[in-house]
């Protein structure tokens, strides 16, 4: 992160926008049978996350689980040397449908924690695992962008960065998608209330909770103040006393609403203008 000092009134979304944005971060289940993991990765970083939620493999899930090898007693025809009847003893293993049991129940408290990692989030997530597991789990999966493509074959055997280059690979598609459904939607709108590219009129929607989608311009700063109860605005072309980033208000009150933000090359902005939204209603 770039190094920042900046006074005002409210904490500093800029320098962590690619956790946040659009294109910032995503996640990475590496599911086997002996070893789940959770990874949050931007296009540089890639970090395990660790939650007690998660179950760390299927016989730690399954623990307490009591469907075990049973062993059964049954009388025997013949006689022992005191001259009473011997008893055979014969093993009985867990049968397929016990062990799908199992690996479904398995997966179900790997989904389960991973929701209760991710509560409010809705960054893609990609999934490593084998076929057959990766199916299974899509069959049950709650998380709501579980994304389609995999990274197929068993994660235990990738070291981190190679899981890193092969799930990022599958995140930028979907992100570089993502932003161009969100451009095409703009153009959509363009000229109707759904849209804007007046600062004063985003701040606005951003407090009211009615961005769907805002567009932000890399490496730029607006000073000034906003008072959201009048709607009143004071823009400085050089920090003063008491003010903050603008665009970084938009953006920190479009995350709070679970609005989408992203930031991009000046250029690319909608309209050639300074920055532009889509607003939900």
């Amino acid at each position: 992160m770039p190094e920042l000092i900046s006074v005002s009134e409210s904490f500093e979304v800029s320098p962590m926008m690619p956790l946040f944005t659009a294109g910032g971060h995503f996640y990475v289940l590496a599911l086997s049978r002996n070893r789940v993991r959770l990874f949050r990765g931007t296009s540089k970083s890639f970090d395990e996350i660790t939650n007690p939620a998660i179950p760390q493999s299927v016989d730690d899930a399954l623990k307490y689980d009591v469907r075990e090898s049973q062993l059964q007693v049954h009388s025997g025809a013949g006689g022992s040397a005191g001259g009473k009847e011997g008893s055979v003893f014969t093993g009985q293993g867990i049968g397929v449908d016990d062990e799908e049991d199992r690996t479904h129940e398995f997966l179900l408290m790997v989904d389960k924690g991973v929701r209760h990692a991710l509560p409010y989030d809705h960054a893609p997530l990609v999934l490593a695992a084998v076929s057959e597991l990766a199916a299974a789990y899509r069959h049950l999966n709650k998380y709501p962008v579980l994304l389609d493509q995999s990274v197929v074959g068993n994660p235990d055997r990738l070291k981190p960065h190679e899981l890193h280059a092969a799930t990022w690979d599958i995140a930028r598609s979907y992100f570089e998608r993502d932003q161009k459904q969100a451009m095409t939607r703009y153009q959509e709108l363009a000229g109707s209330v759904r849209t804007s590219t007046n600062l004063q009129t985003i701040l606005e929607a951003a407090h009211a909770g009615r961005i769907e989608s805002v567009f932000l311009p890399a490496g730029t700063r607006k000073w000034g103040k906003f008072k959201s109860e009048e709607n009143l605005l004071e823009q400085h072309p050089q920090q003063q006393p008491s003010d903050e980033d603008l665009l970084n208000l938009i953006a920190k009150q479009t995350i709070l609403h679970r609005g989408t933000t992203y930031v991009i090359a000046p250029q690319d902005i909608p309209e050639h203008a300074e920055l532009a939204a889509v607003f939900r209603y």
